[in-house]
């Protein structure tokens, strides 16, 4: 029961998990209320609207599990995690002052020497250990999500597009079955001399805008674009930490 709550109470599970779960099933659901009685305040409906609960607690938690293999994926494309990245001396999207004075309240955070420039290029691993090193030590000193607002929010983005990109696929599955599904009906009307009314077009058109949506909306480049800014928020909070 605990786990139940948790999912509507806690912000990051509820927009980072449960939102994606719930957009990717909500033509399902759309379609279901409009051929169907089944969502209707009815005690004899009460099964189905469980069961439905259900499907969408139970997929909330495996967009964590498919966002974390998006996650692992993109990681090896762009070699590294983003506050990796950043931190690199030869990464050239901070300029040198900020990357220097991030470099030295890192030091100060995580109690390791950072590498220079010569260090970095002599031994790359051993720069992105020290580097994973801060971004640990940063995250534990962050924990607090009311004295770093901005940076929890940020972090719940990241998630959201993150989880959404792991569902994908499924969501695609559904769109097209969803589209199929009405596109069958309606020739069945037809071919019985009957013409498709509101909820088979309705229906088509949903699933239609979500396909496309899913296909050019929800990304790699816009997983990667959350991650930046997370990233580079996480960093930003260096110096309040060192502070």
């Amino acid at each position: 029961m605990e786990a139940v709550l948790k999912k509507f109470t806690d912000p990051y599970e509820r927009k980072a998990r449960l939102y994606p779960a719930l957009v990717a099933v909500l033509p399902v659901i759309v379609a279901v209320a409009l051929y169907t009685d089944w969502l209707t305040f009815d005690v004899s409906n009460a099964a189905y609207v469980a069961i439905i609960a259900g499907i969408l607690f139970w997929l909330s938690g495996k967009t964590r599990d498919l966002g974390k293999a998006v996650e692992n994926r993109l990681v090896a494309h762009w070699g590294g995690m983003p506050s990796v990245i950043l931190l690199r001396h030869r990464d050239q999207r901070l300029d040198k002052y900020t990357k220097q004075r991030y470099h030295q309240a890192a030091e100060h955070v995580a109690g390791i020497p950072l590498p220079s420039a010569s260090d970095e290029d002599r031994d790359p691993a051993d720069a992105d250990e020290r580097y994973r090193a801060v971004t640990s030590a940063l995250l534990s000193r962050t924990r607090d999500t009311t004295e770093y607002t901005l940076l929890f929010k940020e972090n719940i983005n990241y998630g959201f597009w993150r989880n959404l990109r792991g569902i994908k696929p499924l969501a695609l599955v559904l769109g097209f079955l969803l589209v199929a599904f009405s596109v069958w009906h309606d020739i069945a009307l037809i071919s019985s001399f009957n013409l498709p009314d509101g909820p088979e077009l309705v229906v088509v058109s949903i699933g239609a805008v979500a396909l496309f949506a899913w296909s050019f909306t929800i990304t790699d480049e816009a997983v990667r674009r959350a991650a930046d800014n997370y990233a580079l928020r996480l960093l930003e909070a260096l110096d309040e930490v060192k502070a």
